[in-house]
């Protein structure tokens, strides 16, 4: 774990990439639940599987702040700032944009969208409205509010002032004090503020973004920002190499007690636990910080769960795990469940698995080569 921090290739963590697609198949759980009878407990335990976004939403705290606070703590000049900036964006969009514009282009062809339609989703402007958040690849929502998170991290970064040797990761902690928890607790709370004002001052100013409360507390960075802000502290935290035995399968328990509960907030009025009031509190408070230290322990804590996570096989689904999520819900899913011969649910699971390891293999990794070759190439000659 002692690479060069900055670096989206940084020291690899054992088990994280593997939890990727975990979070990838319990999204798709979700989406295709295998129990028919809504009525059984087993069906309403796997419609909670959306809980998967949310550890990816605090997988991403956890991994960016990893890989980049100490990059931007340490900047001294305008000059290094804006070459640290490049390559942190750069490897963004390297990460997201090309397989994306390759699938929501050929979902917008397919189901000919209107110009509007190619605005929102190429741009991801999608995620701002409740009206279109759900048009093109309906799942991709949650990349609006994870660009969001993108962009504000370097800047988190900078306030935070975590600055670390450029030979290791984070700084260690010596004391929760140096994670400067009132900074973290007043972004949260500005996040939630503005989250709070935006239904009404978008219809005050007549903008078709952010239409109501319930759309922003489940769907938007200003609803989800505890979970990045959970991943953030924990990678903080991480160096300081405290990992208590049995911490993972303790954190572990909890997100499937805290699953459980929201399955038993289902009612013929909720669909689904988190459409509860009390469920928004309990998915959007309750399960971040408990997502947040299986994420800390399963990366430092040697286990069978670790060892499995860690081994080849799962390390290339996770690394497919993001096209896997594009593919796995919408147009894509539906040809596959519809058109060919293989109609049970398993086989449409493997068919998706392949298809993303084959777009990972040929589209996501050499597109990420060219493109952070030709930004690199922008870069001044040290």
């Amino acid at each position: 774990m002692s690479s060069r921090p900055g670096s989206d290739d940084q020291g690899h963590l054992p088990g994280l990439t593997g939890l990727r697609c975990i979070a990838a198949y319990a999204v798709y759980v979700h989406h295709f639940n295998a129990v028919a009878s809504s009525s059984s407990s087993w069906h309403r335990l796997m419609a909670e599987g959306y809980v998967g976004v949310s550890l990816f939403f605090v997988l991403s705290g956890f991994l960016i702040t990893y890989r980049y606070s100490a990059s931007f703590g340490s900047a001294t000049s305008s000059e290094r700032l804006s070459s640290r900036l490049l390559r942190y964006f750069s490897a963004r969009i390297a990460r997201i944009w090309p397989v994306y514009l390759l699938l929501t282009s050929i979902t917008l062809a397919l189901t000919r969208s209107t110009f509007q339609g190619w605005v929102m989703n190429i741009t991801l402007l999608k995620g701002l409205s409740d009206a279109w958040k759900f048009s093109g690849i309906p799942q991709s929502w949650s990349l609006t509010v994870e660009e969001i998170f993108y962009a504000l991290a370097p800047l988190v970064f900078m306030v935070l002032g975590r600055s670390g040797p450029q030979s290791s990761p984070i700084k260690p902690l010596t004391h929760p004090a140096n994670v400067r928890w009132r900074v973290i607790v007043i972004l949260v709370a500005s996040s939630w503020s503005i989250g709070a004002i935006l239904p009404s001052l978008c219809r005050f100013l007549r903008v078709p973004l952010f239409e109501n409360i319930r759309f922003v507390i489940i769907y938007t960075f200003f609803g989800r920002c505890f979970e990045f802000f959970c991943g953030m502290t924990a990678a903080f935290l991480f160096p300081s190499g405290t990992f208590r035995r049995h911490m993972t399968y303790l954190s572990l328990g909890v997100i499937a007690l805290i699953v459980f509960l929201l399955s038993r907030l289902q009612s013929t009025l909720y669909a689904f636990g988190i459409f509860s009031p009390f469920g928004m509190l309990v998915h959007n408070l309750l399960l971040p910080p408990v997502a947040a230290l299986f994420i800390y322990s399963l990366a430092g804590e040697r286990t069978w769960i670790q060892s499995i996570l860690d081994s080849r096989g799962m390390r290339l689904l996770g690394g497919a795990s993001y096209s896997f999520y594009l593919i796995h819900y919408g147009v894509p899913m539906t040809f596959l469940r519809c058109w060919l011969p293989w109609k049970s649910g398993l086989a449409a699971f493997v068919i998706a698995n392949l298809g993303a390891i084959g777009l990972f293999l040929g589209v996501e990794r050499p597109a990420q080569r060219w493109l952070r070759a030709a930004f690199e190439r922008l870069l001044p000659a040290k």
